[in-house]
């Protein structure tokens, strides 16, 4: 702050031109001077030619100074009280006019946010009216294109029609849709009014009945419950079974030392297969080479059965180590979820229904031949009770006399009754039984159906897995095959090579040739008319397109035949009315 002049002050500055009389600072003696006009950028004083101003008078503990030379330093020298009073107001004000901007600021803001529903509502009106321009716009456009087209009227208004034959369809489909739909509601409406009727009639049904029938209702509604709520923690358990069993699956497939254990296992086929060689080659050898030869293969054997051995030593080692790991991933998992041997004994459940469906699949035939020979039986029953009825109804009824005798007539009456409706109840039920046995016959097709394409599905894929097998069994083949594919890899790449830089060859020659031609052309005097030419008709094409625009627009200005026929039926309207006005007589 020292050394700068207070704001609003321009004391002691030096002159801006040599020889000009300023309004502020000193003035050097002018005398002998001749007098000079003004020039560009003074400026002219309104006030006495004093060299000092009454504000710009410096104060002192002893009183007032002197005044100070023109050659002084730039600001004041005494920097006092007032100074900075001045300084801490004019900062004041500016932190004052700052802050009252912002809230300026901040009322316009809330004034914003609180209109900004408004504002919102008011987008989405201009985005729909928007929208239905930018359709009319387009709808113009395509009529316009079709115009520069020089199209027919008549294709216009075929299109037009087609177009409107086809929205006037879409709204029948869509006015359709929407009585579907209320037809679907009002339906809806219906059977839950019906749900609700049948609801409240169970309800005062339940009412009527006996407290022991209610009760045991109430029981059975709540077993029901119970049932429900277990059929639903079971589904989830299986749910949950079946996600362990396939992470338990992807970490047995990800479990380096069951791959280990199988490459060993493949290892030690292999040795016994070259063991059975080495026998053969020993038998063959035997009657040609004599004992030496003997000994020396059976040296080998005996090497190489050490090292199956071995083998067999780390595998069971491997094995030891894999099901331990096994013991310790069971207690992991029983540690984690103490609910496991729950889970264990309803699994167990569910691997004994298993069993038992698949029994059932087994006896099936049998059952269902001894049902079948069963009802067989109770049909010719039926069919024998039948004839016996139909021939004791047929037999003549002997001649009762009496009282007593239409007493055992009634009596005959009532048990032949009973035997009929014990007959017809013994019919529906075989009926009743032999749909139930249909259903079961149904059900057992489809689970047949359903374990026959599993098991062709296990067959495809036992088949794709021994094709794998014989193919990793074939390893040197396969090990042949690639390296071949490799050799031809390399040879077609080396040729790819080979024809790419006789392409990249062509196209240097071929980009030459054509960067001659280019500046040939551009060299050619008819090819720059060409060019200057194309510039013209362009320039021409444009014009025309304006000038075509200006004489529409003319012609539209110029329309005056609308605006005439509107003034000949306005003045024929006020000759019929002063007409009427003249065949009105005076009143005297």
């Amino acid at each position: 702050m020292y050394g700068k002049a207070p704001s609003g002050s321009f004391a002691n500055r030096p002159s801006s031109r040599a020889g000009l009389g300023s309004s502020w600072g000193n003035i050097r003696g002018t005398t002998g001077v001749p007098p000079q006009t003004g020039r560009l950028g003074a400026r002219p004083t309104t006030k006495m030619g004093l060299g000092f101003q009454v504000m710009d008078r410096p104060m002192t503990q002893q009183g007032l100074g002197g005044i100070k030379g023109s050659n002084q330093v730039r600001g004041r020298m005494i920097q006092d009280r007032t100074f900075f009073m001045s300084e801490l107001r004019h900062k004041v004000s500016l932190v004052t006019n700052e802050i009252n901007k912002l809230n300026n600021e901040i009322n316009v803001i809330e004034k914003e946010n609180e209109n900004y529903d408004a504002f919102e509502k008011k987008v989405d009106q201009s985005a729909n009216e928007l929208r239905e321009l930018q359709g009319q716009l387009g709808d113009l456009n395509t009529l316009v294109d079709k115009l520069n087209v020089d199209t027919d009227l008549e294709d216009i208004e075929r299109l037009y029609n087609q177009i409107k034959i086809k929205n006037q369809r879409e709204n029948n489909i869509l006015n359709d849709i929407f009585t579907q739909r209320q037809q679907k509601e009002n339906l809806i409406r219906d059977m839950e009014k019906k749900i609700e009727e049948e609801r409240k009639q169970a309800e005062e049904q339940l009412k009527k009945l006996d407290a022991d029938k209610l009760n045991e209702y109430y029981s059975f509604k709540e077993q029901n419950a119970q049932y429900i709520a277990e059929i639903q923690q079971k589904d989830q358990m299986i749910n949950e079974l079946n996600e362990k069993e396939k992470t338990l699956r992807e970490n047995l497939e990800k479990n380096q030392l069951k791959l280990k254990a199988y490459e060993n296992f493949m290892k030690i086929n292999e040795l016994k297969e070259k063991k059975e060689a080495l026998e053969e080659d020993i038998s063959s050898i035997e009657s040609k080479n004599g004992p030496e030869e003997r000994e020396r293969l059976l040296q080998k054997v005996k090497e190489d059965n050490v090292e199956i051995s071995g083998m067999e030593r780390k595998i069971t080692d491997l094995e030891e180590q894999i099901s331990k790991c096994k013991e310790r991933l069971s207690q992991l998992d029983m540690d984690i979820d103490p609910h496991q041997g729950e889970k264990n004994s309803k699994y167990e459940e569910l691997l004994k229904r298993d069993k038992d469906m698949q029994a059932f699949i087994d006896s099936f035939d049998s059952k269902k031949n001894e049902l079948v020979e069963k009802t067989n039986q109770i049909q010719t029953q039926i069919a024998e009770s039948l004839e016996k009825l139909s021939s004791l109804s047929k037999r003549d009824i002997p001649s009762y006399t009496g009282a007593s005798g239409l007493k055992e007539l009634k009596e005959d009456l009532q048990f032949k009754q009973k035997e009929m409706k014990n007959s017809e109840n013994t019919a529906d039920a075989l009926i009743i039984e032999r749909n139930q046995r249909l259903q079961d016959l149904e059900k057992v097709n489809q689970l047949e159906s359903k374990l026959n394409f599993e098991l062709t599905s296990l067959k495809n894929k036992i088949e794709k897995l021994n094709e794998d097998m014989e193919k990793i069994k074939n390893i040197d083949e396969l090990k042949k095959s690639t390296e071949e594919q490799k050799k031809k890899n390399k040879a077609d790449r080396q040729g790819l090579r080979e024809f790419r830089d006789s392409l990249k060859q062509e196209v240097a020659g071929l980009s030459t040739i054509y960067d001659g031609k280019k500046a040939q052309l551009q060299e050619n005097e008819t090819f720059a008319q060409l060019g200057a030419f194309e510039q013209k008709l362009r320039y021409q094409e444009s014009n025309n397109f304006h000038l075509k625009e200006y004489i529409q627009t003319k012609t539209l200005e110029s329309n005056y035949q609308a605006i005439s026929q509107e003034i000949l039926q306005s003045l024929e309207e006020c000759n019929g009315q002063i007409l009427k006005l003249m065949s009105i007589p005076p009143s005297c």
